[in-house]
């Protein structure tokens, strides 16, 4: 009698424990939310559009270099090195698109 118990015991866990599996398994079905295969579809386009600004404000600062107004601030752009953020900011881009 106990054996019996104990075999009945042991079938029904089992069978609890594969259906929990197979409900979990069933909500992972669905794969990958549209949010993000929309989202990662845009990363070029933002990738692109970024390079686009940091292009603008480079192009802002080169022509601000020019002005006699970035006298009172030449200082500051050599010792942190204001022309190697431009740089920086390519690269890191660069290496996103190629990651994406």
């Amino acid at each position: 009698m106990v054996h019996k118990r104990k075999h009945f015991l042991m079938n029904f866990i089992a069978g609890l424990t594969i259906a929990g599996l197979i409900v979990a398994l069933t909500g992972c079905g669905a794969g990958i939310p549209k949010e993000l295969k929309n989202e990662a579809k845009a990363l070029p386009n933002a990738i692109k559009a970024e390079q686009s600004q940091v292009d603008k404000h480079k192009d802002k600062y080169i022509s601000l270099t020019k002005a006699s107004e970035f006298k009172a601030v030449e200082a500051y752009a050599l010792k942190e090195n204001w022309i190697q953020k431009f740089v920086l900011a390519h690269n890191e881009l660069k290496r996103a698109k190629e990651l994406y």
